[in-house]
């Protein structure tokens, strides 16, 4: 069984360059790549270890429906 993790890094390695999801941005839907999430993450993720928190600590979900990746 695969983890979130170790799906998302796939799918992104798999479809670098196709549209992940679009954000809707000064009015016009804007496309935001499984490359780009795949950066994100990786910086979200080193940003947690920084902080102390690693894969075996369980930490806060926030349940928001937005992207402010961009």
């Amino acid at each position: 069984m695969q983890t979130l993790v170790e799906m998302l890094k796939k799918r992104c390695e798999k479809d670098a360059s196709k549209t992940a999801f679009l954000i809707k941005q000064e009015g016009r839907w804007q496309p935001v790549s499984w490359s780009y999430v795949n950066d994100r993450s990786e910086k979200i993720a080193a940003g947690l270890l920084s902080l102390g928190i690693n894969p075996a600590m369980r930490s806060p979900y926030s349940g928001t429906h937005g992207w402010n990746g961009h």
